[in-house]
């Protein structure tokens, strides 16, 4: 969501809700392996998440 003015929030927007109906599983493996500093990520998840 890079391609200038309020794209960023417009696909925040549509992503969370998105991400509340589909969940992780919907995610793309080949978007999450090029996440940067997912280990990071998935370790704060764990905190939160049991």
């Amino acid at each position: 969501m890079n391609v200038g003015d309020d794209a960023d929030a417009t696909g925040a927007v549509c992503g969370q809700p998105a991400g509340a109906y589909f969940g992780e599983r919907g995610i793309p493996e080949r978007f999450i392996a090029g996440l940067a500093g997912l280990d990071m990520l998935e370790a704060a998840l764990a905190k939160l998440v049991p």
